[in-house]
């Protein structure tokens, strides 16, 4: 378990790049390889996609102990694929206020 897995889970459900099930899935496939893993035994204690999130939006990025280079080459790397996913409806000025939104939320882990 490391909190660069953390934080980068937690930008990928803030930017919906990943649901909670998906994680709930990561968590699975993860304890077949390391049944060790902190992380992923935490995440599959949680029977809830609501519970998944709570944990995921309660982590504290200020308190973690990530490398600020590391932090920025993860948070480059998920804007990255965020930025590559095509919107499947039309740009209006909700979708690019609910975009700002979510880039200034983000913009405090930077």
């Amino acid at each position: 378990m490391s909190d660069a897995e953390k934080f980068q889970l937690k930008l990928e459900l803030l930017l919906n790049l990943k649901s909670a099930k998906d994680i709930q899935n990561w968590a699975i496939d993860r304890l077949d390889k390391n049944p060790a893993d902190l992380l992923a035994l935490e995440v599959c204690f949680f029977s809830k996609h609501n519970e998944v999130l709570d944990y995921f939006n309660n982590i504290s990025i200020a308190e973690t102990t990530i490398e600020p280079t590391l932090k920025k080459k993860i948070l480059y790397e998920v804007l990255k694929k965020y930025t590559e996913i095509t919107p499947s409806i039309g740009y209006s000025i909700e979708l690019i206020s609910n975009l700002f939104a979510i880039l200034i939320k983000i913009s405090r882990f930077a």
